[in-house]
C-alpha cells in the first residue's frame, strides 16, 4: 500500500490565514507563497520534518500527526519555516553518506554505507563538493585514514563545502559516528534536534540551553547530562536508550546546560534503587550482589531503578529467591517497567553470563541482552536480523538459524563478533539462542 503524507501550513496562528497543503518534499516554500511565515500547522499523515531554511537546512523540527496552533507548539522561535520533508518518504532510511564531485549535488555520485579510509579507492579523493547525510551523523576527514581536519555532519544536505565549514573540496575519508547523543527541545523527540559526539560545556552554543525535553543516547557509551554549564550542578547518567521526556532520566524539568560522554572506564556496573516512582525519594547505589535489601533499608520498597553497563537480575525475595526479573541497562521509572506487580524487591545481583545481539554490524543498531535461552528471537524483535554479537562471561552460547534451536548452528565462545562472518554465518539469519551446556 502506497504511503500517504500530508501537512497543512497556515500563515497565521490557530489555523487561520493563507492555507497550503503539501503532500511531498518541498525544497523551498517561497514557491508556494508561504516562505518564512508559517504560524500554525496540521499534520494529517506521516511524520514531517520542517526546516527554518530552504533546502532542508537550519534548525529542524519533527512533527508527528496532530495540530500545532502556534510556532511555539513545535518548539520554534518564530514563524520561519522554509522547507519541509516527510521522513522515510523514499522507504526505509539506512545510515549512509552520498558524495558528489560538484556543488549542489551535481557531477559524479558515490554512495557510502560504511567506513571508508581512503576516497582514492572510489576516484573521489579531494574532489567532494557536496554531500547528503542520511539517518546518522558522519565524520568526514580532509586526509585519508581518518586524519587531518575533521567535520561532524548531522543528517541533512550540504550544497557545498562551505556548508560543513570546509575550506575547499579536500575530503579523503569518512566514517559513521558510533557514539552520540541527540537532544530534542520537544517531548517525544519533537522540536529542534542537536547531534553531539563530544562533550559540550554550554548548550547555549547550540541554542538548546535549559530547553531539552527528550534525548536519545546511541552507541555503547553512557552520557552524563548536567543542569549547569561546565559540567556542574545536578547531573544524571543516561545509559544508551531512548528518553521521551525529562522525567525519563529523573529530571525535574527541561533544564540542561552541558553534557559529556562517559569514558568506558568511568561507567561501572551498578543498579541504582529509588523508593519512589520516577527516581524520587531515597536513593541507594548497589555495585555488587546484595542478598537482602533489608540491610540497606529498602526491603520491599523499590519503586524505580536505573541499571548501568551490565544487565542485573532482581528478585522479589531475599537471598535471590522468588519472582525474578532480568533488567537490561536502562531506566525503569516504575515497577510496571520491569513487569513487576508492586514494589516488592528484596535482592539483586549482576548477570555473570549473557549474550548481546545487535541488528547492525560493528555492534550498532537495536540491541538485546539475554541471560537465558530464547527459543524465538521474534519475541525481541530481532528474528533473522542479527548482524553482530558480544558474548560476556565464562559460558559459550549456541546460535541457531531456526526457531526452537534447530537448523544450522554456531557455537560462540566469550568474545566480540562484529559481523555475522565472524561466527561463520552466511547472513544475519538467527532465530534462537541458548547457553552451551
Amino acid at each position: 500500500m502506497e504511503k500517504k503524507f500530508q501537512i497543512i501550513l497556515f500563515s497565521d496562528e490557530n489555523f487561520n490565514g493563507k492555507r497550503v497543503e503539501v503532500n511531498s518534499p518541498y525544497w523551498e516554500l517561497s514557491g508556494l507563497g508561504i516562505d518564512n511565515q508559517v504560524s500554525s500547522i496540521i499534520v494529517n499523515e506521516g511524520e514531517w520534518t520542517v526546516y527554518e531554511e530552504r533546502g532542508y537546512k537550519g534548525a529542524r523540527y519533527t512533527l508527528k500527526p496532530g495540530r500545532y496552533p502556534h510556532w511555539t507548539s513545535w518548539g520554534g522561535a518564530n514563524d520561519q519555516i522554509s522547507s519541509v520533508f516527510p521522513p522515510n518518504y523514499f522507504g526505509e532510511v539506512v545510515s549512509k553518506i552520498i558524495l558528489y564531485d560538484d556543488i549542489e549535488f551535481e557531477g559524479r555520485r558515490v554512495e557510502v554505507t560504511s567506513a571508508c579510509d581512503n576516497f582514492h579507492k572510489m576516484g573521489l579523493n579531494d574532489q567532494v563538493s557536496s554531500i547528503k547525510v542520511e539517518k546518522d551523523p558522519w565524520f568526514v576527514y580532509a586526509d585519508a585514514y581518518y586524519k587531518g581536519e575533521k567535520y561532524l555532519l548531522s543528517p541533512g544536505i550540504y550544497e557545498s563545502w562551505k556548508d560543513w565549514g570546509g575550506k575547499n573540496d579536500q575530503i579523503s575519508s569518512a566514517k559513521p559516528a558510533e557514539n552520540y547523543i541527540i537532544l530534542y527541545s520537544g517531548h517525544g523527540y519533537g522540536g529542534k534536534e542537536v547531534f553531539l559526539t563530544e562533550a559540550c560545556p554550554n548548550l547555549m552554543d547550540h541554542g538548546l540551553n535549559d530547553q531539552v525535553s527528550s534525548v536519545k543516547v546511541v552507541g555503547e557509551l553512557s552520557w552524563v547530562v548536567y543542569e549547569g554549564c561546565e559540567y556542574w550542578d545536578a547531573s544524571h547518567t543516561l545509559p544508551p536508550g531512548d528518553y521521551p521526556h525529562w522525567t525519563s532520566w529523573g529530571g525535574k524539568n527541561d533544564v540542561m546546560s552541558s553534557v559529556k560522554p562517559c569514558d568506558v572506564g568511568e561507567v561501572k556496573s551498578r543498579i541504582i534503587l529509588y523508593d519512589d516512582i520516577n527516581f524520587g525519594g531515597t536513593t541507594i547505589e548497589v555495585t555488587s550482589a546484595c542478598e537482602n535489601f533489608h540491610n540497606i533499608g529498602l526491603n520491599d520498597k523499590v519503586s524505580s531503578m536505573k541499571v548501568e553497563k551490565d544487565p542485573w537480575i532482581v528478585y522479589a525475595d531475599a537471598y535471590y529467591k522468588g519472582e525474578k526479573y532480568t533488567l537490561s541497562p536502562g531506566i525503569y521509572a516504575s515497577w510496571n517497567d520491569w513487569g513487576g506487580k508492586n514494589d516488592q524487591l528484596s535482592s539483586a545481583k549482576p548477570a555473570e553470563n549473557y549474550i548481546i545481539l545487535y541488528s547492525g554490524i560493528n555492534f550498532a543498531g537495536k540491541k538485546v541482552f539475554l541471560t537465558e535461552a530464547c527459543p524465538n528471537l521474534m519475541d525481541h524483535g530481532l528474528n533473522d536480523q542479527v548482524s553482530s554479537v558480544k558474548v560476556v562471561g565464562e559460558l559459550s552460547w549456541v546460535v541457531y538459524e531456526g526457531c526452537e534451536y534447530w537448523d544450522a548452528s554456531h557455537t560462540l565462545p566469550p568474545g566480540d563478533y562484529p559481523h555475522w562472518t565472524s561466527w561463520g554465518g552466511k547472513n544475519d539469519v538467527m532465530s534462537s539462542v541458548k547457553p552451551a551446556e
